[in-house]
């Protein structure tokens, strides 16, 4: 019975342990090879009373290293079709070694409905 509890005891310290990883595939990393050390955590989207599609992304850096990367977000209407805006751009943000990152933007319209996020280490 000792050694039953035991066990039970080593899995469940095992399993809070674990990191836990959101798989979304409203959200993309382009390069593979380098976001090995970078997992999201979280990815929330809703609309406001406003009517506008709110969208936060969290995530953590496993690495020891600073990264700079740049996100994207490509906003989507009902159809699935892309809206076209000047808001559709890279922009920069930080991942510090071994800690959280986030970030959130708020659609161009309330014609958005859906999106699609690119990650990428800035080249610059």
């Amino acid at each position: 019975m000792k050694l039953v509890l035991s066990l039970l005891f080593c899995f469940i310290l095992i399993g809070c342990s674990m990191k836990q990883t959101v798989i979304d595939k409203r959200v993309s990393f382009i390069d593979e090879a380098w976001n090995s050390h970078l997992r999201l955590t979280n990815v929330l989207s809703i609309v406001g009373e406003d009517g506008y599609l709110r969208v936060q992304v969290t995530g953590f850096n496993d690495a020891s290293s600073y990264q700079k990367l740049q996100y994207r977000i490509q906003w989507l209407n009902k159809s699935g079709v892309f809206i076209t805006t000047i808001l559709t751009r890279w922009v920069d943000f930080p991942a510090f070694q071994n800690s959280p990152f986030n970030f959130q933007e708020i659609a161009p319209s309330t014609k958005a409905t859906s999106f699609q996020i690119l990650i990428r280490e800035n080249a610059l």
